[in-house]
């Protein structure tokens, strides 16, 4: 048995739908699950897809944060608990792709998953960045060098020490908060390759092409679909492309015209799988603070970094 599942609330369910089709055309051997992270009713889903919510006792433990976490990081914080609750439910599977609501596939990844490794991480990027004013190599750094919206996990017998351990961190340390290392469930997966064998990174320019991906590079479209430097696209993570995201939204990309066509696409898609559900229960996790003004505030932030640089640095002995 094969899985591709996703985690969501109800801001993201449009998504993960929109998500769960793609899986339909271009992995329909995979069985589709949807981990509803909300405090509401899992919402009647589509026959393809299965839906587990957070009230069994498995998730007591993670469903007990709530309140310590915004709603969009305690989100990111079930992940790991939902694969473990996935993989008891179904002890047949011999595959398990995590793939985030925002992600969506336009070709087979059959070539890419490699049932001889036990997991298979997503990179953010496969070569240097080159220069430029917004962001650097050491953006990555601390982020971690793996992307956690993309992951295969072939179950050998080391997910259980995996997923406890990982789900023990995040309990109280998936926070968004770079200062304090914490980037959600994403930095943790930085101990994978050393806590466990048969752990390898994904080399497919085309597999989650995402906003630090296309940094620098060239994005084509032709009648057999969309390129990245040559390499046929897989699946793109639409995360700081067409929206606002707390993660990956202070730089921008530049509009290729093959670019601006894909976002238009995801963006009709997701109207037209967007729901009438209406949730009267309040979701998991604390109101996300306001992001409007956050590229004034770094303005501002700049500014007085550079004065106080220029402070530190003035040569007071100077006549």
């Amino acid at each position: 048995m094969k899985i591709v599942y996703t985690v969501c609330n109800r801001d993201q369910l449009a998504q993960a739908l929109c998500l769960g089709k793609s899986v339909q055309e271009h992995a329909p051997e995979h069985q589709f699950v949807i981990g509803w992270a909300d405090s509401a009713a899992l919402p009647n889903l589509p026959t393809w897809a299965i839906g587990i919510d957070l009230l069994s006792s498995s998730f007591d433990r993670i469903r007990g944060q709530a309140s310590t976490y915004l709603d969009f990081e305690f989100v990111t914080a079930t992940r790991s608990f939902f694969a473990k609750e996935i993989l008891q439910r179904f002890p047949a599977c011999q595959e398990l792709v995590f793939l985030a609501p925002s992600v969506l596939l336009f070709r087979s990844f059959t070539e890419i998953s490699l049932s001889n490794y036990f997991l298979q991480l997503t990179p953010h990027r496969l070569s240097p960045i080159q220069k430029t004013g917004t962001v650097d190599d050491k953006r990555i750094l601390n982020m971690g060098m793996f992307h956690h919206g993309s992951w295969i996990l072939h179950p050998d017998g080391q997910e259980e020490k995996w997923l406890n351990w990982w789900n023990d961190r995040l309990l109280n340390r998936a926070h968004l908060n770079l200062c304090e290392g914490m980037c959600l469930d994403q930095l943790w997966l930085n101990y994978a390759p050393l806590y466990h064998a048969n752990v390898t990174t994904v080399r497919n320019g085309g597999w989650h092409v995402g906003i630090h991906s296309l940094i620098d590079c060239t994005l084509t479209k032709d009648s057999t679909g969309y390129f990245l430097q040559n390499s046929p696209i897989i699946s793109v993570d639409f995360a700081g492309l067409e929206s606002f995201h707390p993660l990956w939204s202070d730089h921008h990309i530049e509009n290729s015209a093959a670019l601006i066509e894909l976002r238009s696409m995801y963006k009709s898609v997701l109207l037209s799988n967007k729901s009438d559900n209406t949730f009267e229960v309040q979701r998991f996790g604390l109101a996300s603070r306001n992001t409007n003004a956050r590229p004034f505030r770094k303005r501002i932030s700049g500014s007085v970094k550079n004065i106080i640089h220029a402070i530190e640095h003035f040569d007071w002995t100077h006549n």
